[in-house]
């Protein structure tokens, strides 16, 4: 778990700095300051999701790819669930928190199947 765990918090200062310079100099007019929020919120999920998925993967790799899916959507429905709460309550930012969100799933879910995958392939 350590070794991702620096990882991962390396991964979200290098987004959370790459979100600064990109609203810094080219989006300032686009920024919302619940963007380190939503920062914050994927590498909590990301750090509870990998820590199930390894003691899931240790006690019945069998079963793996089942609990995987499972964990996988699970997280998804919370997503949505964050996003129509935020939708809900502040419509006029809409487009910039929905691409903003979008674009951190894809860079956290490829960086979990980047680091998940040479972990399991060992056992």
């Amino acid at each position: 778990m350590k070794p991702y765990l620096t990882k991962i918090l390396l991964f979200s200062v290098i987004i959370s700095l790459l979100t600064y310079l990109i609203y810094a100099f080219v989006l300032q007019p686009h920024y919302l300051k619940i963007f380190p929020y939503i920062i914050l919120f994927f590498t909590i999920i990301g750090i509870v999701f990998h820590n199930i998925i390894l003691k899931i993967s240790k006690r019945n790799i069998s079963k793996f790819a089942t609990y995987f899916m499972l964990f996988s959507t699970l997280k998804l429905v919370a997503y949505i669930i964050l996003i129509v709460i935020y939708l809900l309550t502040n419509k006029e930012n809409a487009i910039p928190f929905v691409v903003y969100f979008f674009i951190l799933y894809i860079f956290y879910t490829a960086f979990e199947v980047v680091v998940i995958l040479p972990e399991i392939k060992k056992k």
